[in-house]
Parts: structure tokens; sequence; C-alpha cells
């Protein structure tokens, strides 16, 4: 054999035992972690998100066993090739970190295990409100983690004498519905966040706009408005408003226009409260109460009631609308006051004076 033929066998026999032990190394160590994947906005925002670790290699369905959340939250774990899917069944707290064990994660052919260990943070939370300004109303902006600052972000001059009676945070835009227009009916108007002009729609009086599509790539503004006959009982007696906020390129809102609710409001109506299901607020005998049972807000004023509780999408915060009991006498000493922003554990209350927030669409009045 030459010299040459000597040198390419021992280079492959050399090849050959680092492949080998490199092999037994593996399996003697376990699945290797390789990275990590997840949307820190929309775990806040959108149910079912998922987190996926990757490793280097297929892993047996075992290796779903062992995942823990801390802090706790609801979730369901599987395997995917070499992904382990962890499937959120909550939505998460804002600007949070979660830290992920996932123990014993075993291979399909290796029979050692080793243990996995990540974290994810969240992203803050917003919260639009719009109070007057000067010279028309302001759209303001204040952040989960931080609800005493605040920023002017836009500031709309609608027709004399209108305001702004709901509110949608669209991510790039702010949709706000102005009441009364000109013409009888109400004005939606989508405001970019960024300052570019506003779009205005103006809304029948009796009917409803569906499917309403803004893309904030292009500031394009699509609708469809059903109209519905004046005596037919499908006309809503008041707003209705709703976003599928699908944190892509296009956001989706439906809203709904009628006139004016003309039924007057008692003291012994109950408040309404938005949010999704199983939202752990509520309001008992005037009093916002969390799922543990603590009182977490009291009007400080006996002339203002509970009139709504709107908690934000994971349940963090909530919005809470004041207005007198007796309608038409103002409290004197929250006259200026319309909503307070509360945290769920009764952490930090704040109030804001506002015609609407964006946690709380409230129908038009009336």
């Amino acid at each position: 054999m030459s010299s040459f033929s000597r040198t390419v066998a021992a280079v492959v026999g050399a090849l050959l035992l680092l492949t080998m032990v490199a092999g037994a190394t593996s399996m003697s160590r376990g699945p290797q972690q390789q990275g990590i994947s997840f949307d820190s906005e929309a775990l806040t925002q959108l149910q079912g998100q998922r987190i996926l670790l990757t490793g280097n290699q297929a892993l047996s369905d075992s290796s779903a066993e062992g995942v823990v959340l801390d802090p706790p939250a609801e979730f369901r774990a599987s395997v995917e090739g070499s992904t382990l899917v962890i499937e959120l069944t909550q939505l998460l707290r804002f600007r949070q970190e979660y830290r992920i064990v996932a123990a014993g994660v075993r291979g399909v052919s290796t029979p050692a295990t080793a243990d996995w260990a990540a974290s994810v943070t969240t992203a803050d939370g917003n919260l639009l409100f719009a109070q007057p300004g000067d010279g028309g109303i302001d759209i303001l902006q204040t952040s989960a983690h931080d609800v005493r600052a605040e920023t002017v972000i836009r500031s709309l001059v609608p027709d004399p004498g209108a305001e702004i009676t709901a509110l949608l945070d669209l991510g790039t835009a702010a949709a706000a519905i102005v009441s009364p227009s000109p013409e009888g009916g109400s004005a939606l108007i989508i405001a970019p966040l960024d300052g570019s002009p506003p779009n205005t729609v103006r809304l029948p009086v009796r009917g409803w706009v569906s499917a309403l599509v803004f893309d904030p790539v292009e500031a394009r503004l699509e609708f469809d408005v059903t109209p519905v006959a004046a005596d037919s009982s499908a006309v809503p007696e008041r707003w209705g408003i709703s976003t599928t906020n699908t944190l892509a390129a296009e956001r989706v809102a439906s809203s709904e226009d009628a006139v004016p609710d003309a039924k007057p409001r008692t003291t012994e109506a109950p408040p309404e409260t938005r949010g999704p299901a199983g939202t752990a607020l509520e309001s008992i005998d005037n009093r916002v109460v969390n799922g543990a049972g603590q009182i977490v807000y009291t009007p400080a004023d006996e002339a203002l009631r509970i009139a709504a509780v709107c908690p934000s999408a994971n349940g963090q915060f909530a919005a809470v609308r004041l207005e007198p009991r007796v309608p038409g006498e103002p409290s004197a000493a929250d006259a200026a006051t319309s909503y307070v922003v509360i945290a769920a554990d009764g952490t930090s209350v704040r109030s804001i004076s506002a015609t609407a927030v964006s946690w709380c669409a409230e129908p038009h009045r009336g």
C-alpha cells in the first residue's frame, strides 16, 4: 500500500472514530436544545399561542410530560418531530418574564435524557383613551406597566358638539366612533398612530357596518354597510363594537350603528361587563372584585356607581367606567373623571378623564 493510500485510510478511520464518539456522547447526554420561537406580543393578546423549543433530534412523546411554566400559566405540551410544543390556553401577563423548564427530554432512539430550560418575556400592553384637548379631542396612550404615564399620539377635530364614544386599538391605528355627526348618524375615524391623515367613514343612522378591514401597509379601508328597516327589531339599541386582532397586516373591526338609546338608565340597572369569557373581575354591590375574592376597587364618592367593568384581554387590568347614581347629577368631587384603570390584583388605581377607553368599547349612551 502506498503512503498516500495509508494516509487516506488513516484519515477515514479517524473520521469514523470521531463520528462514533460523537454519537456515543450524544446518546449519553440526551437531546440538546437548539432554539426557541414565540411571538411576545401575541402571547398577551391571542388565544392558542405556541412556544416552540427545538432540539437536535426527534423527540419521544414522553418529553412533554415534564414541562413547567413559572409563573404558572395554563398550557398543553406535545411533541412534533424534534420540537417541543407548548400551547397556551390562557393569555399571559404584560411585560412579564416566564421561565420554562422541561425535565426528562428524551430522544426517540436514545435512552439518555436531558433537562431543557428557556425563558420568554412578553411585550408591554397599551391603553388608548380619548379626552377633550385644546380645540379637539386628544387620543392618549399609556402602557400597562405604568398606567400613570401618558403620551398624546393624535389630536382629532371632529364636528362641533361631537365626542368620541368608542375607541379601539388596531395596533397601528386607532378606530374612533364619533357621535353625533351633522347628518344625524355617527362617523368612524381610522387614525394611524404614526400621524398619517385619518380616514373617515360616515355611518348610517339605521344599519350597521360589517367586515371593516384596515390595511396599515396600504392605508386602505374597506367596509360593507347592511341597511336595516326603521321598524325592524334587528335595529340595535346601542353601539356594539369588537375586534379580531390578527397581529398581521390586516386588522379587522366590526361595528353597529343605531339611533341613540332612548331608554332611561336607572340606578338599579346592573353594570355591563365586557371582556373574554372567564375573566375574573366583576362588579358586586358597587365594588370590583377579582377571582380571589379581593375587593380591588370601590368608588371614593358614594354619589358614583360602577357602570361597566372592562377587563384587558388577559385580565391583568380593567377600565372601570363610573357614572352618577342619579342621572344628570354629576359628583362634584369626580365630575371630570369617567374611568379608573385598576390592576386585577389591586396594586394600582389610576383615574382618567376620558370619553372613551380602548379596553372598554362603550356604546353610544344616548
